[in-house]
């Protein structure tokens, strides 16, 4: 399993660039550049993956750029459900979407389910935030902006630079 691993990692690479896993960023900490959590092919966890110097490439090939987590359980079932959260995502005039409901009821795990479906149509990448913590609805927002690594405005929106 670690060739394998070891393989997709040099596949996402460009010509040049040099990129290493987490285990060997480990043992070589200097000198490197955090590209990010990337999804391959074949693999169920995301990577965290360093390139070695400071030089200017594209992104990674990898199959798309996103913070999700990944589920604990497979998606069972809900199919419909799926299907209509996922073309609501794939209309150019949602810009927003929110799945609402009883706590418990699986809106957390649809909506992981469909953003890993629909990431590659995203490809500046989709971004998890995790808001259930926050008890004070008046930090959703320099949550959101501090995620998304843009400048919180004054009136409590976001905006990006």
């Amino acid at each position: 399993m670690d060739v394998h691993r070891a393989a997709r990692l040099a596949a996402a690479a460009h010509g040049g660039q040099v990129v290493v896993s987490s285990t060997t960023a480990a043992l070589a900490p200097d000198g490197l550049h955090d590209l990010g959590e990337h999804r391959f092919k074949d693999l169920s966890a995301p990577e965290r993956v360093w390139q070695v110097g400071e030089g200017e490439f594209p992104p990674l090939n990898s199959l798309y750029r996103t913070n999700l987590p990944t589920p604990a359980t497979p998606f069972l079932g809900r199919d419909e459900e799926l299907a209509a959260v996922t073309a609501l995502l794939a209309r150019p005039d949602v810009r927003v979407l929110t799945l609402t409901g009883p706590g418990g009821t699986g809106k957390t795990r649809l909506a992981l389910q469909a953003a890993a479906e629909t990431a590659e149509a995203f490809p500046d990448g989709i971004t998890w935030i995790a808001l259930s913590s926050l008890r004070d609805p008046a930090l959703v927002p320099a949550t959101t902006a501090k995620a998304l690594h843009v400048p919180e405005r004054p009136d409590g929106c976001s905006t990006k630079p």
